[in-house]
This record gives C-alpha cells, sequence and structure tokens, in this order.
C-alpha cells in the first residue's frame, strides 16, 4: 500500500509484482478497500465482484480498519 494513491493504484501494483498474482490482487483489494473504503472500488471493477457477502456494506470496512488498528497496536 506505500505509496499508492488509490484503490486501483494499490491493486495494480501489487499485480504487478507477479509472484501468485491472483492472491496478491485478492489480499492487496481487501486492504485497500479497508483503507479508502467501499466508495473507492471503482464501479466498473466492482461490477466483477464474485461474491457479494451480506457483510460488504455499512460500517463493515470501517470495522476492518479498526480490526487491524488494534492487531497492530499489540504488536508494539
Amino acid at each position: 500500500m506505500t505509496g499508492a494513491d488509490s484503490f486501483e493504484d494499490a491493486v495494480f501494483w501489487a499485480v504487478e509484482l507477479g509472484e501468485d498474482a491472483d492472491t496478491v490482487g485478492a489480499v492487496a483489494g481487501g486492504l485497500a478497500g479497508a483503507i479508502w473504503g467501499l466508495e473507492a472500488i471503482p464501479p466498473d471493477l466492482a461490477s466483477r465482484l464474485q461474491s457479494r457477502h451480506p457483510m460488504f456494506v455499512g460500517t463493515y470496512p470501517q470495522a476492518l480498519v479498526t480490526l487491524a488498528g488494534e492487531l497492530t497496536a499489540m504488536r508494539r
């Protein structure tokens, strides 16, 4: 995520690294979504998602950001 300016930028550069690009892209997409929020996912990309989990709305992205912060604090 370092140096990325947007959801799309983060996922693009992660996938460009190669080496198991589908998994890297999925992880990068999850982290980028947590950072920039659901609304940052371009509609053309969002329309191609294969799963639409019912928790992927409302406060779920913020809950993920909060959890990531708590886990990071535990490592310190």
